[in-house]
């Protein structure tokens, strides 16, 4: 099935994904006072408000988002960290020193490169899988989805604490689902871009070429 590329669908696509990301700030602030430090809070907020600076700015697609999967599934996977909030936070991790540091750590770690990444893709960022611009500079010399690696970490860290069964199976469906996405953005972006299928071949997905 295709969507429509209309005006009214872009308006719409962008209002859904403006409630996701107000709920994300909505259950952030309703849960502050589990931050670990203020660095934290900090890094977050500051990813938190690029995020929606990037959308609200991003440049026009070269090639739009076509189907459900290009468009729907997208909106799914940005909201499975949302899962986490209904695990209970882990009491017993919690209260161990060496437990609650390693997931603050991994979890700074995770905003760290989210924040950099994120930077790096500027106007070019985008929910649905979309071709606007093939960004091979800054982290992504490295890897190609450096923004999906860096929330993955930042989700394992958060399962440390919410540690569950169904933290576990948010956290792996999670990272099962952002493998997919990427293989769709890439598809898309080799499709739309003749050198991006150059820039794959030299680089890794989630890791360095050579690791």
């Amino acid at each position: 099935m295709h969507f429509p590329d209309t005006p009214s669908w872009r308006v719409a696509r962008r209002v859904v994904a403006i409630v996701i990301l107000a709920w994300f700030g909505y259950e952030r602030y309703q849960e502050r006072h589990l931050y670990a430090s203020q660095v934290m809070w900090t890094l977050e907020t500051g990813l938190y408000v690029i995020l929606i600076m990037n959308y609200v700015r991003r440049m026009d697609a070269v090639s739009p988002a076509q189907g459900w999967m290009e468009n729907v599934y997208p909106f799914f996977c940005s909201a499975l960290p949302f899962a986490m909030m209904w695990a209970p936070v882990n009491r017993a991790v919690m209260s161990t020193p060496w437990m609650f540091e390693t997931g603050k750590w991994i979890v700074l770690l995770g905003d760290l490169i989210t924040f950099v990444s994120m930077l790096t893709l500027g106007r070019s960022f985008g929910i649905t899988v979309a071709a606007r611009k093939a960004v091979t500079g800054g982290v992504y010399r490295f890897i190609r989805h450096p923004v999906y690696v860096g929330e993955m970490i930042a989700v394992a860290g958060v399962t440390i604490w919410r540690f569950s069964p169904l933290g576990v199976a948010a956290f792996l469906t999670f990272v099962i689902c952002q493998c997919y996405r990427a293989i769709l953005e890439e598809r898309k972006l080799s499709e739309t871009f003749p050198e991006y299928r150059e820039y794959v071949q030299r680089t890794g997905r989630f890791f360095p070429r050579g690791c």
